[in-house]
């Protein structure tokens, strides 16, 4: 490995090559059996792997491997499907529909839904009609939140809480509530688009 390593370093394209060749398959047979990841993304994921691992050579930052060269591909690998995952499950973007019929994109940063590619149109319609069918306090912090894109400050004034905390606890509660309605009503397969 240390032959290859130096090989890379040198600017050698045919060591990268090979490199990229012989773990290709393999790597693509983990990551499906692990994660249940489509092709497209578990190619994606190769690709960002075998550059990542290109350029860590280059930065100094590997200079010797104590394991296989799978072993730490794959680790990379690992790590960026895992922070793809975390990402999504952050930033998930939804187009909620109220009775008062605006529309707004937003981010539910807050909300913790389990995000999978390919997400559907079908899960859009279905938290815009939960969060509508919400009672209060849920419906006027959720609406005033994510629909007019109020600040803690200014839904505070509105709706006359005591502090932000008080608040930011209640709007956790509703956006809880709302993924656990999805988490018992659904599964990720009714979600997925084909």
């Amino acid at each position: 490995m240390k032959d290859l390593i130096q090989q890379i370093k040198k600017g050698d394209k045919n060591a990268l090559a090979e490199l990229y060749e012989a773990q290709r398959e393999p790597f693509i047979n983990w990551m499906r059996g692990k994660y249940s990841i489509s092709e497209e993304d578990v190619l994606d994921v190769y690709q960002e792997s075998i550059i990542a691992l290109y350029r860590n050579i280059l930065d100094g930052k590997l200079t010797e491997l104590k394991s296989r060269v799978s072993t730490y591909l794959f680790a990379i690998g690992k790590n960026i499907w895992l922070n793809r995952h975390r990402k999504m499950d952050r930033e998930i973007a939804f187009t909620f529909k109220f009775t008062d019929e605006h529309q707004k994109e937003v981010k539910v940063n807050e909300m913790s839904i389990e995000a999978y590619h390919g997400i559907s149109s079908e899960l859009l319609k279905v938290v815009s009609e939960m969060v509508v069918n919400m009672a209060d306090p849920c419906y006027s912090i959720l609406k005033l939140s994510l629909l007019y894109d109020l600040s803690t400050k200014e839904i505070l004034k509105q709706l006359d809480y005591k502090n932000a905390s008080v608040l930011y606890t209640q709007k956790n509660r509703c956006l809880k509530k709302v993924q656990a309605l999805i988490k018992q009503r659904y599964t990720k397969e009714d979600f997925l688009d084909y």
